[in-house]
């Protein structure tokens, strides 16, 4: 975006801050495709956010220079591309815990 790099990483503490932000503190790393589904256009920024967050994270770059809700909702309504990158790796990350869990599904009903 912009010509400037943000990293973004769906994982575990991303899905625990969207819960927190969507008020949905029962969401469950399963449950991620219907979550994914179910975002209304407004969400998608708050989604968005929550992946550079949990990326900054990851990467240690510092979380306050993160984009806000309202930064990322700009940036989508000027480059829709962007969302199609968003949701490319959030779904790629999605398969993989799909296909980790799916050998164990004891894990997957608990695993929040």
């Amino acid at each position: 975006m912009d010509g400037r790099e943000y990293p973004f990483h769906f994982g575990v503490g991303a899905i625990y801050l969207l819960g927190l932000e969507l008020e949905m503190d029962d969401i469950k790393v399963v449950d991620l495709d219907s979550v994914m589904t179910e975002l209304k256009l407004s969400q998608i920024p708050i989604f968005a956010r929550c992946g550079f967050l949990s990326g900054a994270s990851k990467t240690g770059r510092d979380i306050e220079k993160v984009l806000t809700v309202d930064e990322i909702a700009d940036k989508l309504k000027k480059d829709p591309y962007v969302l199609d990158q968003i949701w490319t790796i959030a779904n790629e990350i999605k398969e993989q815990y799909a296909e980790d869990l799916e050998g164990n599904p004891q894990e997957a009903k608990g695993k929040k």
